[in-house]
């Protein structure tokens, strides 16, 4: 990648055309390959640091500046995904109770479109309260006050 890069010329060149690949939409799968790409193209040639050019040598420390940024974007998006991923194992288990509790014929889309809009706290206040309701017209209710 480094090779493609520098083939446009000049170390200020490939750091221009590294940075219109930065522009793109960070969830792009080929934006981040290059990234990638390059970031472990540097680290092979740290083997070689005696033969690189002041210019390579440039490039690379753009590059390892931009590894940073690109390490923390991927860090957010792991714990996003976490999060993510937290919150939907929360829906799945208040679907259930909500099957549990109140029948199997009781969980309409409807509903369950409502429990799956829930924020991650008030995911955990449902499961608290379910256990004090007695009908279905009381959780229906609790959805439609403003805290839900």
């Amino acid at each position: 990648m480094l090779l493609h890069l520098k083939l446009l010329g000049k170390s200020e060149s490939a750091k221009l055309a590294f940075a219109d690949i930065l522009k793109l939409d960070p969830n792009l799968e080929l934006r981040n390959d290059i990234i990638e790409v390059s970031i472990k193209y540097c680290v092979y040639l740290e083997q070689f640091q005696s033969e690189l050019t002041a210019e390579d040598l440039s490039f690379m420390t753009y590059v390892k500046e931009v590894e940073e940024a690109y390490q923390e974007w991927v860090k957010k998006r792991q714990a996003e995904g976490k999060i993510e991923g937290k919150i939907e194992g929360k829906i799945e288990l208040v679907n259930k109770m909500v099957r549990a509790k109140f029948g199997i014929d009781t969980l309409t889309a409807e509903l369950s479109d409502r429990l799956s809009r829930l924020s991650d706290r008030q995911l955990d206040e449902f499961t608290s309260k379910i256990f004090e309701w007695q009908d279905l017209s009381e959780m229906v209710a609790w959805l439609n006050t403003p805290q839900a």
